[in-house]
Parts: C-alpha cells; sequence; structure tokens
C-alpha cells in the first residue's frame, strides 16, 4: 500500500497531466506571478483546478494567480482607486485656489507699484478711502437728484407729464425753436 506522501504525489501528477491535457497555455500578461518568474509556460484549465499545471507540479503554496485577482482582491483594488480619485480631486481644487490666489497677489502688486505704495498695509488703506470716497460722492449725488426732484432720465420726465399743464409761454418757446424732437423743459 503506499504511503500517504506517495499518493498524494500521484494524484498531484494526475492533475498535471489532466490539466495540460484540457487546459489552454496563457499568454505572458495571463500567466501567473510563479510562472513568470521562473520563466516557464503557464498552462491553465479552469475545470480541474484554480492552479495551473507547474503551480500544481511544484505544490507551490504560494497563491497561484492564473485565475486573476479572488473577489475581495477586486473590492480592495477599486476602493484604493476611488480614494486615490479623491485626492487627486482634493489635490487639483488647492492647486486651482493657489494659482487664484497667486492671480490676485500679483493683481495687488501692480496696483502697489502703480499708486507708488510700498506695502500691502497702504494698498489696503488705498482701497478703503477710494471705497469711503466713491459711497459719499453716491449719497451727495442721490442727494442732489432727491432736492432738485428731477428725474433720473429725460424720457421719464416727459412720459409721466401731462402736455396740457405746460404754460402757453412753454409751448410758444417751443414752437420758435422749430418744434424741436424734445418736449419743453419748462412745466407749470
Amino acid at each position: 500500500m503506499p504511503t500517504d506522501t506517495a499518493r498524494k504525489l500521484q494524484e498531484r501528477n494526475d492533475l498535471v497531466r489532466r490539466i495540460n491535457k484540457h487546459g489552454y497555455e496563457l499568454y505572458e500578461m495571463d500567466s501567473c506571478l510563479n510562472c513568470v518568474r521562473r520563466n516557464v509556460t503557464c498552462v491553465s484549465s479552469p475545470n480541474d483546478s484554480r492552479r495551473c499545471a507547474e503551480c500544481v507540479r511544484r505544490n507551490l503554496k504560494e497563491k497561484c494567480d492564473c485565475m486573476g485577482p479572488e473577489h475581495p482582491d477586486w473590492v480592495k483594488l477599486e476602493r484604493e482607486e476611488e480614494r486615490l480619485d479623491r485626492e487627486e480631486e482634493e489635490t487639483l481644487s488647492k492647486l486651482l485656489r493657489l494659482r487664484k490666489q497667486k492671480r490676485l497677489i500679483r493683481t495687488r502688486g501692480k496696483d502697489m507699484l502703480r499708486r507708488g505704495l510700498k506695502t500691502l498695509d497702504e494698498l489696503d488703506a488705498a482701497e478703503e478711502a477710494e471705497r469711503v470716497a466713491s459711497e459719499k460722492r453716491d449719497a451727495v449725488e442721490a442727494e442732489k437728484q432727491a432736492a432738485i426732484g428731477a428725474p433720473s432720465s429725460v424720457g421719464e420726465a416727459y412720459a409721466s407729464s401731462d402736455p396740457l399743464t405746460y404754460s402757453p409761454a412753454s409751448w410758444d418757446q417751443w414752437l420758435a425753436d422749430g418744434g424741436v424732437e424734445t418736449l419743453p423743459t419748462t412745466l407749470c
């Protein structure tokens, strides 16, 4: 009666023969890592074994990957790819933000040179003074408009006015000017 080791060796040899008989040669890209390392032909038969003939013959304890990665390995690969995609997006957004800041700093530097200022604090003070002056100008202009009661546009003044309310002198002046395209400005 054969020993246990001899029986296992015989089973392994039978499996190698069956794989070689029913299997197919894998291209170098699909060959398992063990066959690639040893520079041997990788023959696989998915119906007979998950390992290739060479891995069965050598009784390699290392994992034979001729059938490709297992499902958990694929899941790990996908998770890692998603993590790298997120990291890439974060890095890209940071790069865009830094470029925008760089453009702003260059613009502010040009403003400093144009105004003859030496520091950003002086530039900030000058910009604030301009803003306050602009607000004051706008407020004064609005007060003038309100005090005069003048409309903001010529069309608005005459669109809401009734021509019958004009004085006869206004009409005479308007007609004497040859009936210009605009209505008289003098209201009753």
